[in-house]
């Protein structure tokens, strides 16, 4: 029996004895292991010859390799694996042989801990190390990157289940396999501390600290800041002096509270002490949040926010109004890093409340903006927009500036809710403003979404265009420049320049891994994976785009949970499996609905209808066509879906009237 190993330094045997003159020769490990890869269908001899003497004449790369399977055969001690004719070869699967990259990819997509643990097992390193031929690198990619989602899913598996010391071991690999990853070092820092190692996790955060300085130019993501400084991880000159937060609350309950028929001066002395520390618990909340430690930064500003309920040392009840919004913004702001909606909508209804009391245009402006972003971030698509637009009317009252901002707001709104060419004019209407402002980020913001309009629109050549209008794009800040780059992957792929889509793509998703964007993440997730489907790597977009899902299933994120099972529903559609489309298309819909996402209502009927005709069932394929085209009807914009929608219509519409 031939036993290939691939996954590392090549190592072959034959009935257990290792084929040394066959590893020894890079030129015959080459050949030999395109052939293993390529073992579904026969090699045509110019196409090998083209391959692997690319600079030789045609007559003398065929003899060339002509002598190379000659000694391929003599290496292989004549064991019959190889089927030769005078135009082909191929790998013959008809005789014994076992092959880890097979194995590998058979169970490293599986759901069971211990399968998936065989699969890591069988990864001794990347594909074919010291070969760097053209067509080995897509296929190492590919393996390394399953090699990941893997690890990424197995130490989650292990986590979950308590068993500690062994996601901790994975953690290792994850973050050796990939040292930019923020969630490779967040699990390996935080597996370190269950088991009690806190050397480890100091010395790993200190990596983590020098790998994000010296190869990114840029500080600790948030969620690992949180993790080091909930757990002393810093330095303690990195650290605050004063993080007593405990010991005011303790302190107030017996010095604050009044006493009866005490003297007025001591009744004056507490509500003195009061605000004194209402001033201490902002301040140190300040100094927390500036660290993202967002409990203990809410901590403070709860505890400040309790202390002026009441009025108590603040008589003045505009002033004590004016301090409880500063305060209540700043707990908007920690909310909506740590996606705390409903604290976050109740917080914003009391910005509201007090804006309004104070009858202050710029406070009620702040204060409906941040009510619309809250309202999109919850999925209520409707209220972010009309919320939006009284904000649009009361910018108007206020600064120019405003008013961009105000527009762009609403624009995102918009283009939340799929109403795209009114979210084209609000995006126009803020990219005038600030380019005659000069308020450059908020006009590249401005350019990429009027950019990730276009592309909703069809109008790629539009979008390109603006894209590609923005100087210096790998200068700009790095969540700006993620989403630059992965605008312009997207375009790309949609134009057919999968080529040129490849590295921005790739670099947008290491980035957004990088700053700690698990919304951004997914997005790139998607779009990734629709660059795999349109190069013909189905399975590696299934698999991509399903990790994907999982992980925006469990974090109950909507949009995302809609975008990726819609991508798999078009994937599996596209190779004819039906009934796996149609699961994909009904959790889509399901999603959608709920969350009443229009674009992706529409997508999933449109899916829908695909996967019943795809399944012979013209009824259901016709009853959802028909919804799809209705949905798409509802808005009066051309979309980049009008011509799939248009042609699944009728070949579904078609299919409903043909004999069973």
């Amino acid at each position: 029996m031939l036993d290939i190993r691939l996954l590392g330094a090549p190592q072959i045997r034959l009935n257990g004895d290792l084929l040394t003159d066959l590893v020894r020769s890079p030129n015959l490990v080459r050949l030999f292991a395109f052939l293993v890869l390529q073992r579904d269908q026969p090699q045509p001899r110019a196409k090998l010859a083209d391959l692997f003497y690319p600079d030789c004449d045609d007559v003398t790369a065929r003899r060339n390799l002509n002598q190379l399977l000659y000694r391929l055969r003599r290496a292989l001690l004549d064991y019959p694996c190889l089927l030769v004719t005078g135009q082909t070869v191929q790998f013959d699967i008809r005789m014994a042989y076992w092959l880890d990259v097979a194995e590998f990819e058979l169970k490293i997509g599986a759901e069971d801990a211990a399968t998936i643990s065989a699969a890591i097992a069988l990864y001794r390193g990347e594909l074919l190390e010291g070969i760097y031929d053209d067509w080995c690198i897509p296929v190492r990619e590919r393996l390394h990157e399953r090699y990941l989602l893997g690890l990424s899913a197995l130490v989650g598996m292990y986590e979950a289940s308590g068993k500690f010391e062994q996601a901790l071991e994975l953690a290792r690999r994850w973050v050796q396999a990939d040292p930019l990853s923020d969630e490779a070092y967040y699990h390996a820092i935080e597996l370190a501390l269950l088991v009690n190692r806190l050397d480890e996790a100091r010395a790993r955060f200190d990596q983590y600290k020098t790998m994000r300085r010296s190869e990114l130019n840029l500080a600790p993501s948030a969620r690992i800041l949180q993790l080091a400084y909930r757990y002393d991880l810093q330095p303690p000159d990195d650290q605050p002096a004063d993080r007593q937060v405990g010991a005011i609350s303790v302190a107030l309950a017996s010095l604050i509270q009044p006493r009866e028929g005490e003297p007025a001066q001591a009744a004056e002395i507490r509500q003195r002490m009061r605000m004194e520390i209402i001033n201490d618990a902002e301040a140190l909340g300040d100094l927390f949040k500036a660290r993202f430690a967002s409990n203990e930064a809410l901590t403070c500003y709860h505890l400040a926010l309790d202390l002026l309920s009441g009025g108590a040392g603040m008589h003045d009840i505009e002033r004590r109004r004016q301090r409880e919004l500063i305060l209540r913004r700043k707990c908007d702001e920690i909310y909506d890093l740590t996606a705390n909606r409903s604290q976050q909508l109740q917080n914003v209804a009391a910005i509201e409340q007090l804006a309004r009391s104070l009858d202050e245009p710029k406070a009620l402006l702040d204060a409906l903006l941040r009510r619309s972003w809250a309202e999109a971030r919850n999925d209520n698509y409707a209220a972010s927009v009309t919320v939006a637009e009284r904000a649009l009317e009361v910018a108007k009252q206020c600064r120019p500036v405003d008013v961009a901002i105000a527009n762009r707001i609403l624009g995102l709104a918009c283009f939340d809710d799929g109403d795209f060419l009114r979210a084209k004019k609000c995006f126009s209407a803020a990219m005038e403003l600030d380019g005659a402002l000069g308020n450059n980020d908020a006009l590249i913001a401005d350019k990429l979404s009027m950019a990730a309009t276009d592309i909703a629109l069809g109008a790629y050549e539009a979008a390109i265009t603006k894209l590609e209008s923005i100087e210096d794009g790998q200068a700009l800040p790095p969540l700006l420049r993620a989403r630059w780059l992965g605008l312009l992957g997207q375009v790309l792929t949609r134009l057919g320049r999968l080529v040129q889509a490849d590295a921005p793509l790739k670099s947008a998703f290491a980035l957004s891994r990088q700053i700690g964007d698990r919304d951004l993440e997914w997005w790139l997730a998607g779009r990734m994976a629709n660059l795999y489907w349109a190069r013909g790597e189905i399975e590696r977009a299934v698999t991509l785009a399903r990790e994907y899902y999982k992980s925006a299933v469990a974090s109950s994120h909507a949009q995302s949970c809609v975008d990726l099972s819609e991508s798999l529903a078009k994937f599996c559609i596209h190779s004819q499996r039906g009934s796996e489309a149609l699961d994909w298309a009904i959790r889509c819909a399901q999603t959608a609905n709920a969350g009443n996402i229009w674009r992706y209502r529409m997508r999933a009927q449109l899916r829908l209808a695909q996967a019943y005709r795809l399944l012979n069932d013209p009824a259901n394929a016709q009853a959802h066509a028909r919804e799809a085209l209705r949905l798409y009807q509802q808005r009066n914009q051309t979309l980049e879906e009008h011509d799939e929608l248009m042609r699944a219509y009728r070949e579904c519409v078609s299919c409903a009237f043909l004999p069973q």
